[in-house]
């Protein structure tokens, strides 16, 4: 895999022209009612420097950001005419991007088609969350805004399989009996509610049912 600083090749994106691997995407539009509540973004409105490996091509520097409600990411450039554009950036040959230091990766099986998940973990069993964002109508009497409802479906990646879980229980049962007791300690132990728990203290959690 080859890395490509973006900053380092403006000079000669304005010369040549835009390297057709990267900006191949289409211009995004955020077409949403004008009375929704909350946004469509992962964190927040804000473009963030990140990287994206494009058909083995790591691309670094980039202003990104993720649209969970399109599933969409989105890259943010100066274009030859000094204006600012925002494209989807085609699925077709991304591979995975990082968005400040969260990691993202496509996944599929035969159940469940190809798409984004965060990915959290070092070693051969990771933590996958599918983030997404649902539109919905304020069912209030006399409201008529909508707002975007987050939600997160958990699983764990293990032996080229993708698990999913909900709880404490659910996910102890993913591994091999003689792990269950050791994992089931070490939850007590931390006080950890899969659910709930932020991803740093997850992260951990996942190495540690590597051991």
């Amino acid at each position: 895999m080859s890395d490509i600083s973006v900053g380092a090749r403006d000079s000669l994106n304005r010369v040549y022209g835009l390297d057709p691997v990267l900006y191949n995407g289409i211009i995004y539009a955020s077409v949403y009612p004008k009375n929704v509540k909350g946004d469509q973004y992962f964190s927040s409105i804000n473009y963030v420097r990140g990287e994206a490996t494009i058909r083995g091509i790591k691309y670094k520097n980039l202003d990104l950001n993720y649209d969970i409600y399109k599933q969409e990411l989105l890259l943010k450039y100066l274009n030859p005419n000094n204006t600012y554009n925002i494209i989807m950036v085609s699925k077709a040959w991304l591979e995975g991007f990082s968005i400040g230091n969260i990691n993202f990766e496509f996944y599929s099986t035969p159940e469940i088609p190809r798409r984004i998940y965060q990915v959290l973990g070092n070693y051969s069993i990771r933590l996958l969350y599918y983030n997404k964002k649902i539109l919905q109508l304020n069912n209030a009497a006399g409201s008529s805004n909508f707002y975007f409802l987050p939600g997160k479906e958990l699983f764990v990646l293990m032996d080229n399989s993708i698990l999913k879980f909900h709880n404490n229980r659910s996910f102890i049962r993913l591994f091999a009996p003689e792990k269950q007791p050791i994992i089931k300690k070490y939850l007590r132990k931390n006080r950890i509610k899969v659910r709930k728990a932020p991803d740093h203290v997850m992260e951990e959690l996942i190495n540690f049912c590597n051991k």
